[in-house]
Formats: C-alpha cells, structure tokens, sequence
C-alpha cells in the first residue's frame, strides 16, 4: 500500500544536483537548478521514490553509463539497506565491464555481492558474479567457491557448473590461460 508523505522539493533538487551534477561538469556541461525561496512539498511515498532511484540506475548499468548509475544506487542503498537488488545493481555499477574494470572497483562490487549475500544467500548471479571477478584475478580457489555456492543456490545453471569445471582445470594448472578451451 502506498503511504503519501510530505516530501521537500528543496531536499530532493538539492540531491539530484549534488548526484548529477559532478558528472556533468567533467563532461564540460553547465546545468541551471531552480532556487525554491518557498518551501514546496510533494506528498510522495518513499518506497515509490527508492524504486526510482534503482530504476534510473538499472538503465544506466543497461546503457553502459555505469558511473552516472553508482551515485543513484549510493543513494537507494541509503534509503533502503536492506533491498538485496539495489545492492545487486550497486555491484554490477561499481563493477562496470570486468575487463576495464580496476581492482578498486572490484573490491566495491566484492563488497557490495557480499552484502547482497548476507541479506539473501540464494539471490540470482550474486555468487555467480563474484566467480566472474575472482577469474579476473586468477584467485582460482575463490572462485571455485563462488561457482560452487551459485551452483547450490540454482542448481540448473548451466553456466556456473561449465565455469566451475574450467575453474577446477585451472587450479590444478595455475600457469593456464582462462580462455583457452
């Protein structure tokens, strides 16, 4: 059931100028946010406005623009802790693609899988997705877990036994290549 609340427009242009607004400087554009001199109010259910922050930042990580979804969900995960798909969707923005991605970035989307786990232990790919980054750094052993327990929360995923099974070949041949066949 959807709860109206009394919601400030000052609060939220000040919120979205602060998320956006870095982002569109580095890109050399100017943007122009209305002064409120009288307070506005909304009446806006809160989950409703969480869900449009993890919205906005799913389309994002859709249409590769990983950086602009990171301070959306910062902020969905401020508002909702305890949502184990806006961490989910903080990971995969933090990652970015694996193969540019850097360490530093990994160990945020490491993080951020690993708060999806202790919130939902069988939620889909988490495990999964954190095999893929532990094969980027050739911790074969870490990411044999991973494969492992993904293949225990969803025993019909095809892809986690191939990869485990490549991973397993791996760890007794360290000096292997992970793409070759």
């Amino acid at each position: 059931m959807l709860s109206s609340e009394p919601v400030s427009l000052v609060e939220v242009m000040l919120e979205c100028r602060a998320m956006i607004e870095p982002q569109a400087q580095k890109r050399g554009i100017s943007m122009t946010f209305p002064r409120l001199e009288t307070p506005y109010y909304v009446k806006a259910d809160r989950t409703r406005v969480k869900q449009v922050l993890i919205n906005l930042g799913s389309a994002y990580i859709l249409a590769g623009r990983h950086r602009l979804a990171v301070p959306l969900l910062e902020r969905a995960s401020e508002l909702d802790p305890d949502n184990p798909a806006v961490w989910s969707n903080l990971a995969a923005a933090y990652l970015g693609q694996i193969i540019l991605s850097t360490r530093a970035k990994q160990d945020k989307a490491l993080a951020a899988y690993r708060r999806v786990i202790e919130l939902d232990a069988s939620y889909p790919h988490a495990h999964y997705n954190m095999g893929l980054i532990h094969i980027d750094r050739r911790d074969w052993d870490a990411a044999y877990i991973a494969f492992t327990l993904a293949i225990e929360s969803n025993p019909h995923d095809e892809d986690a036994h191939v990869l485990r099974q490549r991973v397993e070949q791996l760890r007794a041949r360290p000096d292997a290549s992970p793409l070759a066949n």
